[in-house]
């Protein structure tokens, strides 16, 4: 009988400490113990688990950005709170607690962070070399929820969509009031040689037409045009451009070719470019709007011009972006993606750049 008993008692115990670890910590919980440390952005896409990383991601991704809240109760002890179960942090995982149930009377407020240029573009040379500081607007998006999904569309400049769904790069800032003390993520304010800092958190959506050089292209779109755009460490492999905050024209077909897997290909000048490209057609226009290489017009399908191609001028450069009827042949009504003191946009390519070019392709050398 007292076996019994006792093994009842057990069971019961046992019982009431496994309900008391499912049972949410409560905001009355907490009390007066609460100490808010910080508060950041994790971001996650589809049943991902998010992390603080900033993202590349594809155009068919649906993300979720989470307010991570971040407390230190009066025994010293440090616990997460957020609607994230679970998420990285500095590539550490954690575990958090439903935001709802732990703090009362707060507000949670959501702001897109965006390029400000407004038809400005900027310049790391002139009068002399420098990084000219960057400006960016702070668009409220939300004020109520824990959790929001990334949208990319930007408020200030023209926003690149494609079938109805927004492309390019945007930045993000969560902001936590409570008992009359404000907490931030890091925000258009934290900046880097002039620019954005890495810190804001950053979700750069990439385009669906099945180019992998055009798709990266498309993710840096709502950059702005920086004339000079250059590497923060000194070297030809790394650029403004790979970090999405702005690129001249050169830069950004460059950093869209890198991201695509030509790794060895270095920054440089659109006149830099020969020695790392093969030309695949040197068209000369008709007065029927073709182009003509000798007599022949110049064709587009995969084993011709195609997209991801870089059509360079003198002094410029965009990346060819789709064939446009008459589809199979290189006219003036064809399209490109570029940037010229401007953000990147999709124009015909005799509206890009009205001179002569020639059309080529990073060679297959430089990938690994």
């Amino acid at each position: 009988m007292m076996n019994r008993l006792t093994l009842q008692i057990t069971c019961a115990v046992f019982i009431a400490l496994f309900l008391l670890l499912l049972t949410p910590v409560r905001a009355q919980d907490l009390g007066e113990v609460v100490s808010i440390r910080s508060i950041q952005i994790v971001s996650g896409i589809t049943e991902s688990i998010p992390s603080d990383e900033n993202k590349i991601v594809e155009y068919i991704d649906e993300v979720t950005l989470y307010a991570i809240i971040e407390i230190e109760k009066n025994d010293g002890s440090v616990i997460f709170l957020s609607d994230a179960d679970s998420f990285f942090i500095e590539e550490r995982k954690a575990v958090a607690v439903p935001i709802q149930n732990s703090l009362k009377n707060y507000n949670l407020i959501w702001y897109k962070i965006e390029n400000d240029a407004k038809n400005k573009w900027y310049s790391n040379t002139d009068p002399t070399w420098h990084w000219d500081e960057l400006d960016y607007k702070e668009t409220l998006i939300d004020g109520i929820s824990t959790r929001i999904t990334a949208d990319v569309a930007t408020t200030i400049i023209s926003a690149t969509g494609l079938d109805g769904k927004a492309v390019g790069t945007m930045r993000y800032r969560v902001k936590l009031i409570y008992k009359g003390r404000t907490f931030s993520s890091p925000g258009k304010n934290e900046t880097y040689k002039g620019c954005i800092s890495e810190a804001v958190h950053r979700i750069s959506r990439k385009g669906n037409s099945g180019n992998e050089i055009v798709d990266y292209g498309l993710a840096m779109c709502n950059s702005p045009y920086i004339w000079g755009s250059a590497s923060y460490t000194g070297s030809k492999f790394d650029n403004q451009a790979e970090r999405f905050v702005g690129a001249d024209c050169a830069d950004f077909a460059v950093a869209a070719a890198r991201m695509a897997g030509y790794k060895k290909l270095p920054y440089g000048g659109s006149r830099t470019l020969g020695p790392y490209v093969t030309n695949i057609a040197r068209p000369s226009r008709s007065e029927n709007g073709l182009y003509y290489a000798g007599n022949k017009k110049v064709s587009v399908s995969t084993d011709a011009v195609r997209p991801g191609d870089f059509v360079v001028w003198p002094g410029h450069v965009g990346l060819f972006y789709k064939d446009t009827d008459p589809i199979g042949v290189l006219d003036e009504t064809d399209l490109v993606l570029h940037t010229l003191f401007d953000e990147p946009k999709i124009v015909g390519i005799d509206e890009a750049y009205p001179k002569s070019f020639i059309i080529c392709r990073p060679k297959e050398s430089l990938k690994y």
